[in-house]
């Protein structure tokens, strides 16, 4: 059968858009499938955007028409016509009474097949142990080489191989991609239940044009996205009478934008027009001071247990929210958080995530003896350091925080092996890796950079060994774990110690 679901706000309110179809009718029919299908815009149809849904299933039509939110007669049937016999071994022949309709959906049918989540995974699992297997190859050439044996052959198809293993990562992981739209497509049926338990009238604009990012990352990306859209209604967007007191729309709006911040990072922002975050209020829950930059307000913010209000409801006061975004955001998938706020205009929260998680290219380093991995996708420059231009303060940390100039700008210097604690004996800083850390450049000293590759990362998802500054680990073709750096991380920590 056939039927044609068209989003509209209507349709909205009623929790009902392509993803959610999807799910409803799945349960009922199997879908063959969905596709978009542009229509002269019209008040049913604000977007100019339909779905066609080719179904085959044996339950009423009613039952899919209550499914996909239409009206029984708009549900049409595609009857066959009746077949010569055919061989066994040969696919059977479906004579659709419909032409124009099959001329237009079966060319697309046979560009698209649906693959299980957890064949992309056991995709590329094989390929991080070809990646493994790859990196051990290079360390035999290597040895090789250093015993003096004729290698250019080996080095020739070894860089053969990288590329091609390059090219193959790119393609799972652009299977693996999902539009970041699918992902907010879910949103407004939260804040639909936002709007009917808190009496708050809130409009929610997204603008997540083509993005994409990979599976893994959007599913632990929602819930994130879930508790900031909670706090906005709840917190930020006054109510309908104190709005119009104030003289604004009575009606809030709550935005989400979705952008690259660069090749490998995707970047959202959650802003409102509520009137801002209390800091007096933030300041007396949290028993401290009046924080007087936004980066502290944030910071006491994502403290466990902190809410600004007095007792419970259903959606908020328990004191979770920013936490829950700040662990998922910045320990579960290494990214950034930052928040801008004005009292009586709004908030805007920041979010910066990588598209993968599972194969990165990193720079190899060395510092203090250890061998260490970063992600390229946190380094913004690797820094040449003299020693004697190093201008250190009456600091007794073990980070030993000083000053370098980079192109006449003053640039704090952290030794990464004291900021890591290590106990063996420092050496000279002749390199340093110079990161963005709440938009300030942090860089940190160490004693040189190896090169770069790509690494598998491995989470350490047992919290007895999980540090801040550490997102994981990998192996570089040796059999020993080499520590996956996360320097966002490591400067929070260090901000931290330094409070």
């Amino acid at each position: 059968m056939h039927a044609t679901f068209t989003p509209s706000p209507k349709q909205a309110e009623r929790g009902l858009n392509i993803t959610a179809v999807r799910e409803r009718v799945a349960a009922l029919a199997e879908i063959v499938q969905v596709l978009p299908l542009a229509v002269p815009p019209s008040p049913d149809a604000p977007g100019g955007l339909s779905f066609a849904l080719l179904l085959v299933t044996a339950a009423p039509d009613l039952d899919i028409a209550a499914a996909i939110g239409i009206d029984a007669s708009d549900v049409r049937q595609l009857d066959s016509a009746p077949v010569e016999p055919v061989p066994s071994d040969a696919a059977p022949a479906v004579v659709v009474d419909e032409p124009e309709l099959l001329d237009e959906v079966a060319p697309q049918r046979l560009r698209f097949v649906r693959v299980d989540v957890a064949r992309l995974d056991d995709a590329m699992e094989h390929l991080s142990t070809l990646i493994v297997t790859r990196s051990r190859l290079a360390r035999a050439v290597a040895g090789l080489r250093a015993a003096g044996v004729q290698t250019r052959e080996l080095a020739e198809v070894l860089r053969d191989n990288g590329r091609q293993l390059r090219d193959l990562r790119a393609s799972i992981l652009r299977v693996r991609m999902v539009p970041v739209a699918e992902v907010l497509d879910r949103l407004p049926l939260v804040l639909r239940g936002l709007r009917r338990e808190s009496g708050k009238q809130v409009r929610l604009l997204v603008e997540a044009g083509n993005a994409e990012v990979d599976k893994g990352v959007a599913e632990r990306l929602f819930p994130a996205l879930v508790h900031l859209v909670r706090n906005a209604v709840d917190h930020a967007i006054e109510a309908p009478e104190l709005r119009a007191r104030l003289g604004k729309p009575e009606e809030g709006t709550l935005r989400i934008t979705v952008g690259s911040h660069s090749n490998a990072r995707l970047e959202l922002t959650v802003s409102d027009d509520g009137g801002g975050v209390d800091r007096a209020a933030v300041a007396r829950r949290a028993g401290g001071e009046l924080p007087s930059t936004d980066d502290t307000l944030l910071d006491a913010l994502c403290r466990a247990g902190l809410s600004t209000r007095d007792e419970a409801t259903m959606t908020s006061g328990r004191g979770m929210g920013m936490d829950i975004v700040k662990r998922i955001v910045v320990d579960q998938l290494g990214g950034e958080l930052s928040m801008k706020t004005e009292a009586g205009s709004g908030t805007v929260f920041t979010l910066r995530v990588p598209l993968t998680l599972t194969i990165v290219d990193a720079f190899t380093l060395d510092c203090r003896g250890q061998r260490f991995v970063v992600p390229v996708s946190s380094v913004e420059e690797i820094l040449e350091v003299d020693p004697a231009a190093v201008r250190f303060g009456p600091s007794s940390r073990a980070e030993r925080l000083g000053l370098i100039e980079r192109r006449g700008e003053a640039v704090p210097l952290v030794d990464l092996g004291g900021a890591l604690r290590m106990k063996a004996e420092a050496q000279a800083t002749r390199q340093a890796l110079l990161v963005r850390y709440r938009g300030e450049p942090l860089a940190f000293g160490l004693e040189r950079v190896i090169g770069q590759q790509e690494a598998v990362v491995r989470p350490l998802a047992d919290p007895l060994v999980q540090v801040a500054g550490i997102a994981g680990a990998t192996d570089l073709g040796d059999g020993r774990p080499t520590l996956v750096l996360d320097l966002y991380s490591l400067g929070a920590a260090l901000q931290e110690r330094a409070a």
